[in-house]
């Protein structure tokens, strides 16, 4: 199968671009004195408009310069998204909109702002430590005349995910996770997904950023449900029958005798998880990064990922980066999300390493649905009449 990418100039650009943004918001935010992490300011992007906490603002504006430059190096506006009904524009100087091309762009500056603002705070005291697992989520569609409530997710062509981690030191023969994901669209041909896929490959940090990403990233190859963790979100639980749902899927994948997962996670701050849990390395021997000298395969243990109700925001990155990295995304239906519109709001979510994963934790899904349909159904419609 040959892969051919398309406009590569412009991709090569976009993925400079995710990189510097992701590296420079971390190292930005790692200089802010534990003191100040409580502070409230105005954010352009997290609602509610006009107060935030102080370390979102601080990502936000560290971006806004980097993008501002993208925007004068290809000569186009660059359209923040805010919700799926507004933006922010960056436009550099003297660039016309009347060519009817902008680049989409998505940013979550600190996905999972607890874990740096603290939860609970009080005077002199800053509760967030511990965990450190947040992350940047970054997305750009390609130059295009799409408006906003046109976009679908196959429409962004590079995306992003930069662990709050990436500027600490770790070994560099075995890290314990990717730092950086990044997802690039390519024209596959003889696809039967259609005309668009993705590659997954870890990116490089400061000072490399215009070293090409060679290091590809993957999902697992075990098949076995039972050898698995599967990491279950039903924070966002809004919608009727969620609860109950989310209960039974709980209470099926934490019984590993029965069909569950080998264990259950949970940790808030979706994309950082995802590249914590989901992706790993299949290097060759002698590769200095994610595997032995040589060439074991180093795995995510994580082979489902299911989120109820999830964030639409989080679907714009997360969705390329686990298909780019060859594992499967869909809804509860078994619906692929690609071509997902996003103004189709909130979903659950179904990631899995495989075909094999994916089809068990479909199929559980199905099971738990059509009991709840069963004990649902009124009394005097499920006993027999008698003659």
């Amino acid at each position: 199968m040959a892969y051919v990418v398309a406009h590569e100039d412009t991709l090569e650009a976009l993925e400079q671009a995710a990189k510097r943004v992701g590296y420079e918001v971390v190292k930005a935010l790692s200089a802010l004195p534990v003191s100040q992490r409580m502070a409230r300011a105005v954010s352009i992007l997290k609602p509610p408009p006009g107060d935030a906490a102080l370390p979102d603002v601080l990502g936000e504006e560290a971006a806004w310069g980097i993008l501002a430059g993208v925007s004068s190096q290809l000569w186009a506006e660059i359209r923040v998204i805010i919700n799926h009904e507004s933006y922010h524009p960056i436009k550099a100087p003297g660039i016309s909109t009347e060519s009817g091309l902008q680049i989409w762009c998505y940013l979550d500056a600190v996905d999972g702002t607890v874990k740096l603002a603290g939860l609970g705070n009080e005077p002199g005291r800053l509760r967030s430590a511990n965990d450190g697992a947040w992350a940047v989520g970054l997305a750009f569609t390609e130059p295009t005349s799409k408006a906003l409530e046109e976009l679908l997710l196959s429409d962004f062509k590079v995306s992003a995910v930069t662990d709050g981690s990436v500027c600490e030191a770790s070994s560099s023969r075995n890290p314990p996770f990717p730092r950086m994901a990044i997802a690039t669209g390519v024209e596959v041909q003889g696809n039967n997904h259609g005309n668009h896929s993705y590659v997954t490959r870890e990116g490089v940090g400061a000072p490399a950023y215009n070293s090409p990403c060679t290091i590809t990233l993957h999902t697992s190859t075990n098949q076995r449900l039972s050898q698995s963790f599967v990491f279950l979100d039903a924070f966002q639980t809004r919608t009727p029958g969620d609860e109950s749902l989310a209960g039974a899927l709980y209470a099926r994948l934490m019984n590993r005798n029965e069909g569950g997962a080998f264990d259950v996670l949970r940790s808030y701050g979706n994309l950082s998880a995802i590249v914590r849990n989901m992706l790993g390395w299949r290097c060759p021997p002698g590769t200095p990064h994610g595997a032995s000298i040589d060439g074991t395969w180093l795995e995510a243990q994580c082979s489902g990922f299911l989120v109820v109700n999830e964030n639409l925001h989080n679907l714009i990155p997360a969705v390329p980066i686990i298909l780019g990295a060859g594992g499967i995304a869909t809804d509860f239906e078994g619906v692929p999300l690609l071509n997902r519109r996003l103004s189709a709001g909130r979903c659950s979510v179904l990631y899995a390493s495989n075909e094999r994963i994916h089809k068990d934790l479909l199929l559980l899904i199905m099971k738990i649905r059509r009991s709840q349909e069963v004990e649902n159904i009124p009394q005097d419609m499920t006993t027999t009449r008698k003659s």
